[in-house]
């Protein structure tokens, strides 16, 4: 009973949400210490906090494609079938340089959303996504670790029908659904076509305690095959490091952090969260 989806939640692409996993992975899941102590009886609430101690990313890996915790919270939510509205203000409040430690719920709403959206929705609520370029650690398929970024992730999931060998619903492509007229054309945002010139961090970033592993930058990100217009290569250029390190402020930065974590604490109060660690 305890792997059974909640009643009362909406079908995705015309079945089970938790049938868009493969049931050999799912089982695998199932099976896990971590989904037996730390995913039951979890909610669209207390699944945050969950999403918020996770170190990485991924779905399986190693020679017995053991899943990751990652990956158990994503078969979580499909079972508990939260609102997307819900899954929207996961994206947005974990959004910005200031939620460092939720950088990975974003990932995961991201991930969610992708299997049970419109395609309308995926589009407009991830491509936004794609000017976040905060590091992330992914964990491969052979079970070693690599640095990438949270717009990296994302450009996958819009991009490709699988992400990291676990299969994707399939996605029309954007053109498709702009000749359509179910999307409007995309359009880059001003501040990325004027780019800002900044560097990448080269800060190691924790995997687990005691372990970190070295950022190499953003280089080599595949380019988006789902038909977006591109700027210019020096635009495009800009595009890629511009949002990760911000240019410091000389005034007033502490005030203006407090009042992004205030506005933070403020969507989390409304969804009857506990506040950010201050």
């Amino acid at each position: 009973m305890a792997n059974l989806t909640d009643k009362g939640v909406a079908g995705a692409h015309g079945g089970n949400p938790q049938f868009l996993i493969s049931q050999i992975v799912r089982d695998r899941v199932y099976s896990l210490r971590y989904w037996k102590e730390e995913c039951f009886g979890l909610n669209a609430e207390t699944i945050l906090d969950k999403a918020a101690e996770l170190k990485y990313v991924g779905t399986v890996y190693g020679s017995l494609q053991r899943p990751s915790p990652f990956l158990c919270l994503l078969v979580k939510l499909l079972q508990i079938g939260p609102e997307k509205e819900i899954i929207k203000s996961f994206i947005d409040l974990s959004a910005g340089d200031d939620a460092g430690e939720l950088r990975y719920l974003r990932a995961l709403a991201c991930t969610y959303l992708r299997y049970i959206g419109r395609p309308d929705e995926i589009y407009n609520w991830l491509e936004p996504v794609l000017w976040d370029y905060r590091q992330i650690v992914v964990r491969k398929l052979d079970g070693s670790f690599e640095i990438s970024n949270l717009d990296t992730w994302v450009n996958t999931l819009l991009t490709e029908d699988e992400i990291i060998t676990l299969g994707l619903p399939k996605l029309p492509q954007r053109h498709i659904l702009e000749e359509r007229e179910a999307l409007k054309p995309f359009n880059w945002p001003p501040e990325v076509v004027e780019g800002l010139k900044e560097e990448p961090s080269d800060e190691p970033i924790e995997v687990a305690e005691g372990n970190t592993v070295e950022a190499e930058g953003s280089e080599g990100r595949k380019e988006d095959s789902r038909s977006r217009s591109k700027p210019s290569d020096e635009e495009h250029k800009h595009h890629r490091h511009h949002h990760h390190h911000r240019e410091k402020k000389k005034k007033g930065k502490e005030t203006e952090e407090q009042q992004e974590i205030d506005e933070a604490n403020a969507l989390r109060a409304k969804l009857g969260l506990k506040p950010l660690r201050t």
